[in-house]
């Protein structure tokens, strides 16, 4: 009689960690829409209010930083919050900052509301992806791993997409904030109601808790041990800032150019910008399958980066030739480059066991691509405004350059000592 009942157990803790994975990859694919619900529309709100690139460029900076800070912040803490109360407060506070902006308000008031939603969702990816790696046996990690980067994209697309029909007419786009507070709410409620079970269903957190503290004591007993550990986090983290500042940028930017440089309308600047989530919907498969191959995380790191050089150095001069060798630069780049992020930011904190935390490698390592995003968002639009679209994506190609040498030159350090990363 016990086995029967055994098998149930299994078969339920099997089910709810299905179920845990899907509504992770909801509530961030629903997030996105919040997030990117005033940064997709930049360029209908500057011909409402008025204001150029750099000014329009605050509030999305200031929530980009807010975020990544946030994240940083919250890394330190994941393992001890109340995860279920933490995460629905801070869905319902991200809708009501979009709400808000629904209703409408002064611009200058813009950009503190636009710091509150990102504070309020700085607590989802380092939470998400902590829950994940305790609350779900090894053999989902790779489907989690999927489905949290389609979410990522996928929600992107998502917002893209929908916000893009929205501006169709243009006073119209405010109904994005509306839509965007709609799906939260949803989520939030989604998140209380199958997290209630989540602390009693969290069969491998002890286990890889105590697996991950008696590895680390081990190499942490010197120094050098504590050095070299720091070192590799310090590597990870100029990846994941180079590689959002580069995607940010174009994610941020590429409608713009496209009306002003060619003339489109909005909606189709906007539909058009839609190709660089769309496309980067096949990065989780080719970061899943080049880990695998490589069995680390350098290397597909290291042929990104350089891809990625020589593709912003195309862009560069197809800025003023051809919309469709621009469009089709972008994309390629925003893929390569978003192999860097997702290895960084999914795979890392999902598979680098007995080194740091998930939530804090989440936390951190995410923060820091939200914080390279909101540089790279601030300093393009003030290049361009001062100078031309070539100077700023100029930019981010020395970046990318930078990013590759350090990248190569790390496994090749790596490779010397014997050790694969």
């Amino acid at each position: 009689m016990d086995k029967p009942l055994n098998d149930t157990k299994q078969k339920d803790t099997k089910v709810f960690e299905i179920v845990l994975i899907i509504v992770c990859w909801m509530i961030y694919s629903f997030a996105q829409l919040g997030r990117y619900s005033y940064s997709s529309n930049v360029s209908l709100v500057m011909d409402q209010y008025g204001v150029s690139k750099t000014v329009a460029s605050l509030p999305t900076t200031l929530y980009f930083l807010a975020y990544g800070v946030g994240q940083i912040f919250i890394a330190f803490f994941c393992a001890k919050i109340n995860r279920r109360v933490v995460l629905t407060i801070s869905l319902l506070g991200s809708a009501i900052s979009n709400i808000i902006l629904f209703f409408g308000v002064d611009f200058e008031l813009i950009k503190w509301i636009w710091i509150i939603n990102g504070l309020c969702q700085a607590t989802l990816w380092p939470t998400l992806l902590f829950t994940l790696r305790k609350g779900i046996h090894d053999k989902y990690k790779p489907f989690s791993a999927i489905m949290m980067s389609i979410a990522s994209t996928g929600g992107m697309f998502l917002s893209y997409g929908l916000f893009a029909v929205m501006s169709i007419k243009p006073k119209n786009y405010v109904y994005s904030f509306l839509i965007a507070a709609a799906v939260l709410a949803f989520a939030a409620v989604v998140w209380f109601i199958v997290s209630g079970r989540l602390n009693n269903k969290a069969p491998y957190e002890d286990a890889e808790t105590q697996q991950a503290n008696n590895t680390n004591s081990e190499q942490n007993q010197s120094k050098e041990g504590k050095h070299k550990l720091l070192f590799v986090l310090l590597i990870f983290i100029e990846f994941s800032f180079v590689a959002y500042a580069v995607s940010g940028g174009l994610n941020s930017w590429v409608p713009v150019i496209l009306k002003e440089t060619y003339g489109f309308q909005d909606w189709v600047a906007i539909l058009t910008s839609v190709l660089l989530p769309l496309f980067m919907l096949s990065v989780s498969f080719i970061t899943t399958f080049a880990y695998k191959k490589a069995k680390g995380f350098v290397l597909p790191i290291v042929f990104a980066y350089i891809l990625t050089t020589i593709l912003l150095i195309c862009a560069i001069f197809a800025i003023n030739v051809s919309w469709i060798v621009l469009v089709v630069s972008f994309v390629l780049a925003c893929i390569s480059v978003g192999i860097v992020s997702n290895m960084t930011t999914v795979q890392v904190p999902l598979y680098m066991k007995g080194r740091f935390d998930a939530g804090f490698l989440a936390g951190v390592l995410n923060g820091t691509c939200y914080v390279g995003r909101a540089f790279s968002t601030y300093i393009l639009a003030v290049l361009a405004d001062k100078y031309e679209w070539e100077v700023s994506f100029g930019f981010l190609a020395g970046l990318a350059a930078i990013s590759s040498i350090l990248a190569v030159a790390f496994y090749f350090t790596n490779k010397k000592h014997g050790e694969k990363i």
